[in-house]
């Protein structure tokens, strides 16, 4: 049943932009309409009708029952009276009787008109009030339905269904301004959506374009992947990588033959299993997990290289010995140590060689030493007028003999020292160093050279209670000695030579330093090369073997220290070199390295 609280319920949900349930509440007016299921007020017009008709019929069933009483008492009264009256009067009275019955039928007959005029007239009322506006008011809820918004609706004046047209133009109007709502919001939405789009088909060529760059740079990283893969695979040298805790992660053919096992194998086993290292010629000295170069890469962050005279070697699965060069360096994922890689060769004809060449320097110093000692001896005899008196020149040829003897010494003994450290024949004894003591000891010994040149030493020490630590007394002294030694012979004339140590971090920091003839820039890079003097050094002093520097260095080095030099625009030069606190580690050797 349709009423008005259910159009209200519609206008609220119009109102509220619930068309969804709106249509569903409008189609069920329609469907009412359609049966005919109206309002109250649409009934009224048959009810009426039908109490018109029903008195209507009382009224005709009276007054029929009315004529026929007539008719009856009429006939009855002339059966009475019919017997004893004349025939003019029977006539009479007849022709009254029916005079009655046609007034009584014009009466209803004028009642039948009146009726159906009244009929005529109720029906032209109730289709101008109810059922017209009932036509129009099913006709506009159809446009409505059928979302005609354009359509106008126009109200019946004086209507009974004005209060509906009332609410079904509030409805029409306020879905016009949603439509109009509606329109300029898809309209604006319409302006969102292109720009959306515009964006995301951008994006969407950037993104085609990024893929396409992925593609190529994927492809090119296949390439570059490749291509070092079959460098890694070409290569002599051996290479493989660890995990920080020294499991295998990869190996390369060179690496596979040399350790005798294949990389299926050597994947995830530790680095003392597969590969244990080794130092000395003959292989027997087992390096600890902690000490391979590898693990210190891991460990420090720095590269770690190894030289032939570290004298390492690999045993292999099969026994075979093979001397390496190491050099490992640690494997970053940002500021993350991941792992670390090394890479070594097969050095052991380079070791065959230098074992020959030391073996060929050391029996050509030795056997050179002893006619220069008997040179020496008799050339002492002679300055010493053991002999017998010599004239001035005499004297200044023995003494240039002498000289050279002496020259010809300190070389042999250089190159013995050097071949002894190259070997790892030296013998290590640490004892606990006083530095001031050793630095003056050998001041001492190069007393004359300084003393000739009026040259002035300075030592500065911090602090003044300067740690004593533990090291090879013949090693740190020839380290100070081959310093000081350059630094007098290239100073100037009543120059000064500062010494300072001080202490830093978990190292002693040694510096000596000389207002000499400094080192050419071009010069700086090969200064610690074996033989090697720059131009000036020569034209200064050309006495000179090239030999100091390098054993320095090797000296240095040897006890896990760092020797480095300054000379700023050639105006004299400061060498530096550390010692580590902890001093060094006693080791068995065959010699020392005092000569």
């Amino acid at each position: 049943m349709i009423n008005f609280s259910c159009l209200e319920y519609l206008t609220y949900l119009c109102y509220n932009n619930y068309y969804k349930q709106a249509s569903v509440i409008a189609k069920k007016m329609d469907q009412d309409l359609q049966r005919n299921k109206l309002n109250k007020s649409g009934r009224r017009p048959i009810v009426l009708f039908f109490w018109v008709t029903l008195l209507f019929l009382c009224f005709i069933s009276g007054l029929l029952y009315y004529e026929y009483g007539v008719q009856t008492r009429c006939e009855e009264k002339i059966r009475q009276e019919i017997s004893y009256q004349s025939v003019d009067w029977v006539n009479s009275q007849v022709a009254a009787a029916y005079a009655e019955l046609r007034q009584a039928a014009l009466i209803g007959g004028a009642v039948i008109l009146i009726y159906l005029l009244f009929i005529s007239l109720a029906f032209l009322a109730v289709n101008k009030n109810y059922l017209r506006p009932l036509k129009r008011l099913r006709q506009d809820v159809d446009r409505i339905i059928k979302s005609d918004y354009e359509y106008k609706i126009k109200p019946e004046p004086n209507s009974e269904f004005s209060y509906l047209y009332d609410f079904l133009k509030r409805i029409s109007n306020h879905f016009q301004e949603n439509k109009i709502a509606i329109e300029n919001a898809n309209v604006q939405r319409g302006k969102e959506l292109d720009k959306v789009i515009g964006r995301l088909w951008k994006e969407n060529l950037d993104m085609n374009k990024l893929l396409e760059d992925s593609r190529l740079l994927e492809e090119k990283l296949k390439q570059e992947t490749d291509f070092a893969n079959a460098i890694i695979s070409c290569m002599d040298e051996g290479l493989f990588t660890s995990d920080t805790g020294g499991k295998v992660t990869f190996m390369n053919p060179s690496a596979e033959r040399i350790l005798e096992i294949s990389g299926k194998d050597a994947f995830g086993k530790s680095l003392d299993e597969i590969a244990p290292l080794y130092r000395g010629i003959e292989c027997k000295e087992k390096v600890g997990f902690a000490d391979r170069p590898i693990m210190k890469s891991v460990r420090t962050g720095k590269t770690q290289t190894t030289t032939l005279a570290d004298s390492y070697c690999f045993l292999g699965k099969l026994g075979k010995r093979t001397a390496v060069v190491l050099a490992s360096s640690p494997l970053l994922k940002g500021d993350k140590i991941i792992g670390a890689v090394s890479t070594f060769r097969d050095v052991n004809v380079e070791q065959r060689l230098d074992e020959a060449k030391n073996g060929f320097i050391s029996i050509a110093s030795h056997q050179m030493r002893t006619p220069l000692t008997s040179m020496r001896w008799f050339a002492e005899m002679l300055i010493h007028k053991d002999a017998g008196k010599l004239n001035k020149e005499q004297s200044s040829y023995i003494k240039e003999v002498y000289q050279g003897i002496e020259r010809m010494t300190s070389l042999l003994d250089l190159l013995l020292q050097i071949a002894r450290i190259e070997a790892g024949r030296v013998k290590i004894k640490p004892t606990a160093i006083d530095f001031k003591k050793i630095i003056s000891d050998v001041a001492a010994s190069l007393g004359p050279l300084i003393d000739k040149k009026k040259q002035k030493l300075i030592m500065e020490f911090e602090p003044e209670n300067f740690p004593a630590i533990p090291m090879d007394k013949d090693m740190v002294w020839q380290v100070f000695f081959n310093l000081l030694s350059n630094a007098s012979r290239y100073a100037p004339a009543n120059g000064v030579i500062r010494v300072t140590g001080k202490i830093s971090g978990q190292t002693a920091e040694f510096s000596v330093t000389d207002k000499g003839i400094g080192i050419p820039k071009d010069s700086q890079d090969r200064i610690f090369n074996k033989f090697y003097r720059s131009p000036n050094a020569i034209k200064h002093v050309p006495e000179g073997s090239g030999l100091g520097l390098y054993l320095v260095k090797s000296l240095v080095e040897g006890w896990g220290g760092q020797v480095w030099f300054k000379s700023p625009d050639s105006k004299g030069t400061t060498f530096y070199f550390t010692i580590p606190l902890s001093g060094m580690e006693p080791k068995e050797g065959e010699v020392t390295l005092k000569v």
